[in-house]
């Protein structure tokens, strides 16, 4: 029985898949980059502290991508072919205080809860 590539370890041959499904993949890579980094820059400029937590961004990234202009920040992720992120979350900045935290707590509690 074959197995899938996705089973397959690094050292294991993978299955050669069409120009047309390498194509769609790396167009669906590029679609996820684009989603997540437009949207952590627009959280980034209206609450950096959200951005950090929720984004898992640190904060050099964030400097970078608040000093970008959308079709700028759009033309350096289309120059990559894999995902460029890691949604996983990340430990609390240093320079967040506890007050904060709790502060952003209480709000995403209160957006989950609307209608």
């Amino acid at each position: 029985m074959r197995s899938s590539n996705s089973e397959k370890t690094l050292s294991e041959a993978l299955v050669p898949v069409s120009a047309v499904e390498h194509a769609r993949r790396r167009e669906a890579v590029r679609a996820l980059n684009v989603a997540y980094w437009v949207a952590a820059r627009e959280a980034a400029l209206s609450d950096p502290v959200y951005a950090a937590l929720a984004y898992g961004l640190p904060e050099e990234a964030i400097d970078q991508i608040v000093g970008l202009s959308v079709p700028e920040l759009v033309a350096r992720i289309h120059q990559t072919a894999v995902a460029s992120f890691h949604p996983v979350g990340r430990g609390l900045p240093d320079a967040i205080a506890l007050a904060e935290v709790d502060g952003l707590h209480a709000a995403l509690s209160a957006m989950r809860s609307r209608p």
